[in-house]
């Protein structure tokens, strides 16, 4: 009673928890019948709030965590994927929200990826912009190991067409740069033809002229 404080609050929280040795159990991990009462409110019964405690670490973090992730049934089904709490918030602060973490690694497999090409890439927006131009994670690195840069990526594929035709003139032209080289060497032949035929067209007719 010392521990719990008035009896109306003992009683209301043996409604929603059960025999007192249950109480103090809570109490020692939550502090005040105020905070058991509201994470009971987000999570529900005791035996998950004590299940979600023991993952989590203390309430603060518990609702914390379900600020950022919405519920309890999401927080599990992100660490179930990402590993710890610490992890989960750390993927929230790069990736925004829970939503995008699971959309992303529905596409790109595990957290430890996520992380792995948001060095490389920047975003996840950008990896999902290139995931839908390149394919998978695994051409995303492919192309990048061989262009540099996903601005290169985007750089060459504009002039190229696609992934699968930047590797297919990579294969007979040798690097990137030597696309990019051949790509303005073409350019400048055709440019160059063009003159041609204009310097021609001029020639023809100041001869007509002076016949």
């Amino acid at each position: 009673m010392d521990v719990v404080g008035p009896v109306q609050e003992v009683l209301e929280v043996m409604d929603v928890v059960g025999p007192v040795q249950e109480v103090l159990e809570v109490m020692d991990d939550v502090g005040s019948v105020q905070e058991v009462l509201e994470v009971m409110d987000v999570v529900g019964p005791v035996q998950e709030v004590l299940e979600v405690m023991d993952v989590v670490g203390p309430v603060q973090e518990v609702l914390e965590v379900m600020d950022d992730v919405g519920s309890v049934q999401e927080v599990f089904e992100v660490m179930d994927v990402v590993g710890s709490v610490q992890e989960v918030l750390e993927v929230m602060d790069v990736v925004g929200s829970v939503q995008e973490v699971l959309e992303v690694m529905d596409v790109v497999g595990s957290v430890q990826e996520v992380l792995e090409v948001m060095d490389v890439v920047g975003s996840v927006q950008e990896v999902l912009e290139v995931m839908d131009v390149v394919g998978s994670v695994q051409e995303v690195f492919e192309v990048m190991d061989v262009v540099g840069s996903v601005q290169e990526v985007f750089e060459v594929m504009d002039v190229v067409g696609s992934v699968q035709e930047v590797f297919e003139v990579m294969d007979v032209v040798g690097s990137v740069q030597e696309v990019l080289e051949v790509i303005v060497s073409v350019s400048l032949l055709f440019s160059f033809l063009r003159l041609e035929r204009y310097y021609t067209a001029v020639c023809l007719c100041c001869w007509v002229f002076l016949e």
